[in-house]
């Protein structure tokens, strides 16, 4: 967001001041919609990669190395709490890194574990309103992994059971603090209480975890907002843009929807 913004700041100084202000318009509009297909639609394209193979295959490497270390940390009997990016907590747990894009990406995770008759538990906490730990929790189940799913406002009560906390990071900023999505800092400092409780932040991409120059210490100095569209989970487009207007148009109310927050370095043990 704050690079999309300052790009439009680049545009917007860039026109030609001798050129109409339509024209100016429709200049400054197609080049805001080049960016955006070019910087982001086409950049979340993970075939992007199979472009580039050198890239590609450090990008499976590094993928390897994180996906081993974490493996080697589960034990048996443990019961894992899982929350932020699933995708990669399938690849963890479910012994695969993205298994379709290569042969040679299944990995080891848990073929210690399994070899030993080790056998743990996996609680999957999700949260509205994306709900992005069914996915997670179809692949385990799938899989013939012991589960528990939970929404995020039920994790105190399952805790005491919990040996060991996996949360996805986004990005980690200069002064350690690692941002990820909203509701990890609360897990955290949950999980802290209890001093045998071991978590740990794995990166949302596959590789290291992206590294910021920026310091962030709270989750309101800089933030991402989810759409307020999403918040209202009713299938009917027309009756959801109904309740949509309502809420927009309801008097002293206000809604706000974080997209990520913060948690503190103390808080993190890998």
């Amino acid at each position: 967001m704050r690079n999309a913004i300052r790009v439009v700041k680049l545009i917007i100084s860039n026109v030609n001041p001798e050129i109409t202000e339509d024209q100016a318009r429709k200049d400054v509009l197609a080049r805001i919609d080049f960016f955006v297909k070019t910087r982001i639609e086409l950049a979340s394209n993970w075939l992007l990669l199979i472009c580039k193979w050198g890239a590609f295959l450090k990008y499976l490497l590094k993928g390897k190395e994180v996906v081993r270390y974490v493996s080697s940390k589960i034990q048996n009997g443990d019961v894992i709490l899982v929350y932020g990016w699933f995708l990669f907590f399938i690849a963890v747990l479910l012994r695969r890194l993205f298994s379709f894009l290569s042969s040679t990406s299944v990995l080891s995770s848990l073929k210690h574990s399994s070899a030993q008759g080790k056998k743990f538990r996996v609680v999957v906490v999700d949260s509205r309103p994306r709900l992005e730990g069914k996915t997670l929790l179809k692949e385990l189940k799938n899989s013939g992994l012991d589960c528990t799913y939970i929404l995020l406002n039920a994790v105190s009560y399952l805790l005491r059971e919990v040996t060991k906390v996996l949360l996805g990071a986004h990005t980690f900023f200069a002064n350690g603090h690692m941002l990820a999505r909203v509701g990890s800092a609360m897990i955290s400092l949950l999980a802290k209480v209890p001093l045998t409780f071991f978590s740990v932040s794995l990166p949302e991409s596959l590789t290291l975890p992206a590294q910021s120059s920026r310091v962030q210490i709270d989750s309101l100095v800089y933030n991402e907002l989810i759409n307020e569209d999403c918040v209202v989970p009713i299938s009917d487009p027309a009756r959801r843009e109904q309740l949509s207007e309502a809420l927009k148009s309801t008097k002293k109310l206000h809604t706000l929807h974080l997209l990520y927050d913060v948690t503190p370095p103390e808080l993190i043990d890998v």
